[in-house]
């Protein structure tokens, strides 16, 4: 029998265990990696407060056919994330889906 099991994050990912992220500076890259059980191409997406879905991104090269890496970068007016709840979910071709989130704060 085939099975079609979710993604999951890896502990590689910024914050795995969907704790608190603090952006500091100009530019903070917020990054996951997740593995799948087929070499299928994965679907990232990332949300504040689940209301704004965020733009770009891009892929991360990881050299294994079973992990896929995405990275997107909050920068400008990064105080308007502080409190935010940042979402990233992820989605294989056959809609199965993982979720982490984190708490967004700016020092």
């Amino acid at each position: 029998m085939d099975t079609n099991s979710p993604p999951v994050f890896t502990p590689e990912s910024i914050a795995p265990d969907g704790s608190t992220i603090t952006l500091e500076g100009e530019s903070n890259k917020i990054y996951v990696i997740a593995q799948d059980d087929q070499t299928e191409l994965l679907y990232f997406y990332f949300e504040l407060d689940n209301r704004e879905l965020l733009q770009g991104g891009e892929y991360l090269p990881i050299d294994d056919p079973y992990r896929q890496g995405f990275q997107i970068t909050l920068s400008a007016d990064r105080e308007r994330y502080d409190g935010e709840i940042l979402t990233c979910s992820v989605y294989d071709n056959g809609n199965n889906r993982a979720e982490i989130s984190w708490l967004l704060e700016v020092p």
